[in-house]
Parts: C-alpha cells; structure tokens; sequence
C-alpha cells in the first residue's frame, strides 16, 4: 500500500488530482485510515488510473470518463481511441506546420521587398501535352491543403500507364467567391488510358494540354508551402518585364515525397504561358 504521495509519483499526476478524483467518486482509494484520514492506494490500482487519464486525453469529460467505465469499456476500446486520437493530432501538427511555412514565406517576401530565389526565369515553347487528372474546388486554405494531401497520396500510390511527372494546375487565384478550382494528375503519355477509376471518389479524366508559344519557367527548391515564392517571382517578373499571365499557373513536381510531406524539400518547376 502506498500513501496519496508517493503514489502520485509513481502514477505521475498531482496528489491533488487524486484527492479531486476521490471526492467527485470516479477513482477511491484502496483504504482509509479511520484514525487520522490519510489516503492509501494499492499498485493494482495505477492501470484503473491510467484508464482514467487516458479517457481524459480524449478529450472526454470526467462524466464521460465516469460513463465509460461503468459500462466496462475494454483497454483494446481506449487503445483504439487513443490512436485514432493520435492521428488527429499528428494531422493537425502538420496542417500547423504548414501554415507556419507560409507565414514565413510571407514574411520574407514583406522583409525583403522580392520573392527571395536565385533560381533565373526562363522562357520556352511547350507543346502539348496529355494529362491526367482530375478537378476540385476548395474554399479555404486548410480544406485545400487536406484535399490536394490526400489526393496526391491516392494518385500517387495507384497504377497509372506511362506516367511522366505530377502536375498540379491552378486556374484561378482565390477561394472566394467562387473558390479555387484546381487540378491534380499527371502528364502521361500515349498508352495512358482515358479514364481511370482509382476510388470512389477519385476519377481521373485525360485531356489534351494546349501548347504555349512562351512559357515562363522557374525552379523551386524548398518545401511545398513556400511554393508561393516561386509564383510571386513569376509574377514579379512578368510585371517588370512587360508581359501579360494568359493561363493558368502549372506547378510541376520534379522529385517530392510520397506520401507526400509539405514541410520537406522538393523541386518543383512552376510555370505560366505569357503573352510578349
């Protein structure tokens, strides 16, 4: 038998929670001593405790904690929870992650007036090109981080005919009114079928990719969400030299992780046909 303190040690958790826990009667000590009142506890009692404190990190109220013992949830049941809490969290990190990458673009573009890229724009034909792909529409920037994530992971894991590169094209700017509709596939050659079914809700839908008399280029080497340095410096150089965007911006990824990852580096080449 361990008296309240030593026991909080051992089960890493204040003494007072103990006691909070004792006079709300969700977890009671083995024994009281009827002369002076102290608390004892007995070491079969640390995995109902670790139950308890599990339950709480869900998110669950100590009601709900109470509720779920009563009906004898099983450690496989928590277990289960917990990881799917783990993943959720995990997820949010990333999103987290994301978003601070951004910020810092942001931020280096405000500190230093340019996109910040040694990488030299050059312009060149392109001809056509067949891709494979498929639509979407996203109002926010969290929603389309999680779309384009889980739909790159699908395209990329699925058996696709003679592939070449994972291109993603955006055909507005914004995701308001209207929301920003993009598309995610890949260039393929002749052999590529038509049509490919990867899931129920992933449908891929070749197309023809016009060609473009003057495509400006720039390669991008750093993490996906600070991809937006390399579109700010097309666009700056196209302001600065004269010339007029006419299509939508293709961002071209040259060697990326998959599953993919938005805080690692990866090469991409972002392009944009102009008019001169």
């Amino acid at each position: 038998m361990f008296k309240i303190g030593d026991f909080a040690v051992i089960a890493q958790v204040p003494a007072s929670q103990l006691r909070y826990y004792d006079d709300i009667g969700l977890f009671k000590p083995s024994h009281i001593d009827p002369q002076n009142a102290y608390r004892y506890y007995a070491i079969e009692q640390l995995a109902d405790l670790n139950r308890i404190i599990a339950l709480k990190n869900l998110g669950l109220s100590l009601d709900n904690v109470r509720h779920m013992l009563t009906n004898h949830i099983s450690n496989h049941d928590i277990r289960n929870l917990l990881e799917a809490k783990k993943v959720e969290i995990e997820q949010r990190l990333a999103e987290d992650r994301a978003r601070l990458r951004q910020v810092e673009a942001r931020l280096s573009l405000l500190e230093q007036g340019i996109a910040p890229t040694s990488q030299p724009v050059i312009i060149k034909p392109v001809t056509s090109q067949g891709y494979l792909a498929l639509g979407r529409i996203s109002y926010d920037q969290d929603s389309f981080v999680a779309d384009f994530t889980r739909t790159y992971d699908a395209i990329h894991s699925a058996d696709i005919p003679d592939r070449i590169y994972c291109t993603c094209i955006a055909h507005n700017a914004g995701y308001e009114p209207d929301g920003l509709r993009w598309e995610l596939g890949f260039y393929v050659g002749p052999s590529a079928p038509d049509m490919l079914e990867i899931s129920g809700s992933i449908c891929l839908r070749r197309y023809d990719l016009p060609a473009v008399d003057h495509m400006a280029s720039i390669i991008h080497v750093g993490s996906l969400a600070t991809g937006s340095l390399a579109y700010a410096a097309l666009s700056q150089w196209t302001a600065f030299h004269g010339a007029t965007i006419c299509g939508p911006f293709r961002e071209i990824f040259l060697a990326a992780s998959a599953p993919l990852d938005i805080v690692a580096e990866c090469v991409l080449e972002v392009q944009v046909p102009i008019a001169i």
